[in-house]
C-alpha cells in the first residue's frame, strides 16, 4: 500500500456553488479554482513520482480552523482541548469536495475510486496555523485483513 499526506497551509475553505451566467453558462468560481489548483500542487510536492492509482482509495482529511481573535480565555481552553469543535462554516461536505475535485487525475483517475473517508473539523493550538491535513492511501483489496 502507498499513503502519501500533505498539508494545504491557510484557511479551510468549501467547494463553491456553481454558477451560471444569464446566457446559461456554467462555471466554477474563481476561488474555488484556485484553492483546487493549491490541492493539487501540495500533493504534487508532497507525492513525487506518484501517478494517478487505479486501485480503491482511503481518504482522511483534517480541517485545522485557527481559534477566533475574540474568544474568551475559557472557551478558547477547551477549543484547544477539542472540547468545543468548530461547527461552523464552511460545511465539511463542501471542504471534501474541494480537496476530492483538486485531486482527481493526480491522486487518482476519479473520484468514485475513493472507498473509506474520514473527515473532520477542529481547531488549531495557540500558536498553529490554519490548514487541511490529507492522507491518501492506496487499497490493495488482496493485501486487505
Amino acid at each position: 500500500m502507498s499513503t502519501v499526506e500533505f498539508v494545504i497551509p491557510g484557511p479551510p475553505q468549501g467547494k463553491g456553488r456553481a454558477r451560471s451566467t444569464r446566457s446559461g453558462i456554467h462555471f466554477t468560481p474563481h476561488k474555488t479554482v484556485l484553492y483546487e489548483n493549491r490541492v493539487m500542487t501540495c500533493f504534487q510536492e508532497a507525492a513525487e513520482g506518484w501517478r494517478p492509482t487505479e486501485k480503491p482509495v482511503s481518504v482522511e482529511i483534517t480541517a485545522w480552523f485557527q481559534i477566533p481573535a475574540s474568544t474568551p480565555k475559557k472557551s478558547r481552553l477547551a477549543m484547544m482541548l477539542q472540547k468545543i469543535l468548530p461547527a461552523k462554516k464552511p460545511d465539511i461536505d463542501n471542504i471534501v469536495k474541494a480537496v476530492f475535485d483538486g485531486l482527481n487525475s493526480v491522486a487518482w483517475l476519479d473520484d468514485k475510486q475513493i472507498t473509506d473517508l474520514s473527515a473532520k473539523k477542529r481547531y488549531t493550538g495557540e500558536n498553529d496555523m490554519p490548514s487541511v491535513i490529507v492522507r491518501v492511501t492506496e487499497i490493495d483489496p488482496d493485501q486487505e485483513e
